[in-house]
């Protein structure tokens, strides 16, 4: 790591052996790490950012590449194998770092749609943004600006944390997240706006983080950065039954603030992921998929009879793992989901992961029924339309298997078999009323 994440290191190797560079008259003036990955004994990725200038033309080029290096019983290993430059692997170029690594290089593939990312590595770029749209106090010099990569949705999004850092020493957070062109990053500055003005925020029953700007030309959205951790990161660092209360009334808060503009999310929505997950399994493990088909076939019976609750704003991907705690407190990081739909979905979502958790044994069983509990009965206390337990036991099963169980089969890590029969096993037994949610 110490190699691949040197900036001057991998400069040069770069420079002399990558054939855009070392072919061209384009030489490299950047180049900074901007994120990575490893894993003891298998490997690593790094991400870079590379600032290149063409000889004797103001011609700039900013790049982002993915360094991999692969470990095969503690050596390096790769397809290749002859470390002579510009040999090539299936994956991309072969670069040689000191004092014996060789790594696979290759451009990151962002896509007409999110050509616009180099320009949020960039620091000169960034100042001059900055400062367009930030007031920041007298004789205050912004110098440098240092950004990671958080989060990457292929062709769909990426969200980036920023230092900000000023003459005096001083720094400030900012972070920003990036949509494809398509999507809407005006929509969701308005979003975070509309939240931080409601009840909900005001009150004191959540924090929305306070939004910065949006930018058109990035369309990325700019929110100031909050000193917290990831809730589901942290769950010894607070009471969980005190904490799901709490965010039991927040999430109605969130359900009932008047937000315009938002797409429709289908009803028959979640029965589309559970088609999904059908169509993974046939494709790669038919061994469970007689489970999933029954009880895909008992969801869809039961969908015409559900208790009606209208529609209204709703997160989309409601869970633990999309808070942060925040001292005592909890904020809400994740905006480019909100639709308009059934908010018992997000309930579900909510009571899924609790389940969740407890499968990955970061919880126990009796704390994470408990949890739901309590969470459900908070739920419904603030609401007006209440939660109906036929639409809360309908809604978290089909949750189970078109999010919970299609992420497992889709990531499939090790031990995910094991996994996915739990979550069926969970969303048969909901269904058949032996676990209570309340």
């Amino acid at each position: 790591m110490e190699a691949a994440t040197d900036p001057s290191v991998v400069k040069e190797a770069l420079q002399t052996q990558h054939p855009s560079f070392a072919e061209s008259d384009f030489h490299i003036d950047t180049v900074h790490t901007i994120s990575h990955r490893h894993k003891d004994g298998i490997g690593c990725n790094v991400w870079y950012f590379v600032r290149a200038k063409q000889q004797d033309i103001h011609n700039i080029h900013q790049h982002i590449f993915i360094g991999k290096i692969k470990l095969s019983n503690g050596k390096n290993d790769v397809e290749s194998g002859s470390g002579v430059n510009f040999s090539k692997s299936k994956n991309g170029v072969v670069i040689n770092l000191p004092p014996d690594l060789s790594m696979v290089v290759t451009e990151f593939p962002r896509g007409p749609e999110m050509s616009h990312l180099p320009a949020l590595f960039d620091s000169q770029f960034l100042i001059k943004l900055f400062n367009k749209h930030l007031d920041f106090p007298p004789n205050t010099t912004l110098v440098d600006i240092g950004t990671q990569l958080i989060k990457h949705v292929q062709g769909k999004q990426c969200t980036f944390c920023h230092i900000l850092r000023f003459h005096d020493s001083q720094q400030r957070v900012i972070y920003s997240k990036s949509l494809r062109a398509k999507s809407s990053g005006e929509r969701m500055f308005s979003i975070i706006q509309t939240l931080r003005r409601a009840p909900v925020c005001a009150d004191g029953l959540i924090i929305i983080p306070q939004p910065l700007f949006f930018e058109p030309q990035l369309n990325a959205v700019f929110v100031q950065g909050l000193d917290g951790v990831n809730a589901d990161n942290s769950l010894a660092a607070f009471d969980l039954d005190a904490a799901v209360t709490e965010i039991g009334a927040a999430i109605v808060g969130v359900h009932r603030c008047r937000l315009d503009n938002l797409p429709n999310r289908p009803a028959h929505y979640i029965l589309s992921q559970v088609a999904k997950l059908k169509d993974l399994l046939g494709k790669q493990d038919a061994s469970c998929l007689p489970r999933v088909a029954a009880l895909a076939g008992k969801l869809s019976e039961k969908y015409s009879g559900l208790t009606h609750v209208s529609a209204t704003p709703i997160h989309g991907a409601f869970r633990l793992s999309q808070l942060l705690l925040v001292g005592d407190r909890f904020a809400l990081v994740d905006f480019d989901g909100f639709e308009f739909g059934n908010p018992i979905s997000d309930v579900a979502s909510f009571v899924v992961h609790l389940l969740y958790l407890s499968l990955k044994k970061d919880i126990t069983t009796d704390q994470s029924l408990a949890a739901i509990s309590r969470f459900c009965k908070s739920y419904e206390k603030n609401t007006p339309w209440g939660l109906p337990n036929d639409v809360l036991v309908w809604q978290t099963a089909a949750h189970l298997l078109g999010k919970q169980a299609k992420a497992c089969v889709k990531q499939a890590r090790h031990g995910h078999l094991k996994i996915l029969d739990q979550l069926l096993d969970l969303a048969e037994n909901i269904l058949r009323g032996e676990l209570s949610l309340i």
